[in-house]
């Protein structure tokens, strides 16, 4: 059974969570998962525990029991979809397996830039893909070698990342598409708890709008925080989160996002390529620092 996060039974106090607080968290996520040393290792460090152990709901802080409940599910997950085996952390690791590029090459997610705090910057652009043909967990393992390329390559001092979502050219086929949407929301909320700061989801449409207030109520507190709907005209509402030579142009700024890859002549190709969205994004990385 899912735990009581509730949190009544303890009053939040400022110092919380402690050293002790995080190594206790450690020991009982391990004591279930030994899997996780590895993790408490690199991508999860005490910064990240801390962002785990106190998110809110209803204004109350999360109980230390839901938060290792929160990582233990998190590494049961990482199990059933063989993420080490999917994921390799040796170098920079610019080579996507075959297995999943096929799903890459349309460019329809990829990492780029930083936002006016340091977060990575996540792009989702549906509308390149094929949804006639879609296979849901082709895009799943898509969207966890990438978020795993994003942990491994994040700013010191940063463990939460932004996603900005293109939602022009929204088709209704895809907002029917509902197990794709699951499967979004278990990565995110199951694989990759409280990785998102914000969800920037736009241009929004008068449709878009409307399906989004029906779904509100049934979206839970944390989740709805992280969302916001940009306007037709998006860019004043970007400049809030990133530098403005960084707003691309298919959201009306200057920026362009290119990332097509090379033939063995040298030319330029449509494919996207993910060596080429990898080199950009750590030099920005060294140029940030």
């Amino acid at each position: 059974p899912t735990p009581d996060h509730s949190n009544e039974d303890r009053s939040p106090e400022e110092s919380y969570p402690t050293k002790s607080d995080i190594k206790r968290l450690r020991d009982e996520v391990v004591e279930t998962q030994p899997k996780a040393k590895g993790l408490f290792d690199t991508v999860w460090n005490d910064d990240y525990l801390k962002i785990v152990m106190t998110r809110k709901r209803k204004n109350k802080t999360r109980s230390f029991e839901y938060s290792v409940y929160k990582l233990r599910k998190a590494v049961e997950y990482r199990g059933k979809y063989e993420i080490d085996k999917l994921y390799s952390k040796e170098g920079d690791n610019l080579e996507m397996p075959s297995s999943i590029s096929e799903a890459c090459v349309c460019g329809s997610l990829y990492w780029r830039d930083f936002d006016i705090e340091g977060r990575p910057i996540l792009w989702v652009r549906n509308s390149r893909k094929n949804w006639r043909t879609l296979d849901v967990d082709l895009q799943r393992r898509l969207h966890i070698w990438m978020i795993e390329w994003g942990l491994h390559h994040i700013p010191e001092g940063h463990n939460q990342f932004v996603i900005v979502a293109d939602t022009s050219n929204l088709t209704t086929r895809q907002i029917a598409q509902m197990s794709y949407h699951r499967m979004l929301i278990n990565v995110f909320m199951s694989l990759y708890p409280d990785r998102v700061k914000y969800l920037l989801v736009g241009p929004c449409s008068m449709l878009l709008r409307k399906l989004y207030s029906l779904c509100l109520p049934l979206l839970p507190e944390n989740v709805r925080d992280k969302i916001r709907l940009l306007p037709s005209d998006s860019q004043a509402e970007l400049k809030n989160f990133m530098d403005e030579c960084k707003i691309p142009d298919f959201f009306g700024g200057k920026g362009h996002h290119s990332f097509s890859s090379e033939d063995e002549k040298g030319e330029s190709k449509e494919k996207f390529s993910i060596k080429q969205m990898a080199s950009y994004q750590i030099e920005a990385l060294k140029a940030f620092g």
